[in-house]
């Protein structure tokens, strides 16, 4: 039989005489797996009627984390070990007490570690075990370095890949939200400052993420190192190429849309000493389409190269910076 995440309801719900047994059964054969959403949704609970049954009936607080911001000495004390365990997340030091979001207020187990860990009185409020797997992801481990380095670039536009890719990869940190959004968020940056290539250089301790705009490489930012595998699987997984393969040079390709605007991009990787490099080139229509008289060259250079044009023999040779 199916068990919610919020299973520990169930007995304070049925001694309460809230619900009956027959609707909890009932719940338990259709796909959802949160009942206190699912009892609001039905108008048993309202959100602070449900706030009110969880302090009266477990002493605690309820708190949906929508608006929380976390203190970073109390996420320091506890180790993310015990806040995967259990499903928890510290919020904040309070006088001797530390304030912990917690999945189920039965844990006693959970309180216990926390104390150990702490040195300190815990006080629980309820939460949403997806909202405190979120905080997790975005406070422990590599993704909070990931979801650090979103705050710093702009939000872009909506990136949709034309042809299908493969997302049947076992490795979650290619396929985890931060890595996708932090791709996706790469593309667009570099789409909106008409850069016409992306660069992606493995350093010893960093990864260099550079644009090459107007034909010279400028550095946008520095990336934590371990980053680098998983962003440069990531671009491979959008040109096609085989993510297994570290020793040879790949090259693919792929049509995005971004925005309204489809772009092309030549997606080339190439092992080095600390790694792999990823070069992607934008091929963008719309830059592609600038005036003659628009080229910035001044007046005599335009008339001399018009004549020349005009020309019915000959070849005008162009060199200068790739880009």
């Amino acid at each position: 039989m199916k068990k919610f995440k919020d299973e520990w309801l169930v007995k304070p719900l049925l001694k309460n005489k809230i619900t009956d047994a027959r609707l909890i059964n009932d719940l338990r054969t259709t796909n959802t797996d949160s009942l206190h959403e699912e009892l609001i949704k039905r108008q048993i609970f309202s959100t602070n009627s449900f706030r009110e049954f969880v302090e009266k009936t477990f002493h605690a607080g309820y708190d949906d984390l929508n608006a929380i911001v976390i203190d970073k000495m109390a996420k320091e004390i506890v180790p993310e070990a015990i806040c995967r365990k259990h499903t928890l997340m510290p919020l904040r030091l309070s006088g001797e007490n530390i304030v912990v979001a917690v999945h189920d207020p039965n844990d006693i187990t959970a309180n216990a570690d926390v104390s150990s860990v702490s040195g300190r009185q815990v006080k629980v409020v309820v939460s949403p075990a997806d909202k405190i797997l979120q905080l997790i992801n975005e406070y422990y481990g590599k993704d909070s370095q990931v979801y650090n380095l979103l705050k710093k670039l702009p939000e872009g536009d909506k990136i949709v890949v034309v042809s299908n890719i493969r997302e049947t990869y076992d490795d979650k940190s290619i396929n985890s939200p931060p890595i996708i959004k932090l791709t996706n968020m790469i593309i667009s940056d570099a789409v909106k400052s008409r850069a016409s290539d992306i660069h992606i250089e493995p350093d010893e301790k960093r990864i260099v993420l550079r644009y090459r705009i107007d034909g010279i490489l400028k550095t946008i930012m520095e990336l934590p190192v371990h980053v680098g595998p998983s962003l440069c699987s990531r671009f491979k997984i959008i040109g096609d190429l085989d993510i297994s393969n570290h020793r040879q040079p790949q090259d693919g390709r792929n049509t995005i849309i971004v925005g309204d605007h489809k772009i092309d991009l030549r997606i080339s990787t190439l092992p080095v000493a600390h790694g792999e490099k990823v070069v992607i080139r934008i091929l963008n229509p719309r830059q592609i389409q600038i005036p003659f008289y628009e080229l910035t060259f001044r007046k005599e250079r335009l008339e001399t190269l018009e004549r020349y044009i005009n020309n019915r023999q000959g070849f005008i040779l162009i060199t200068g910076p790739a880009g």
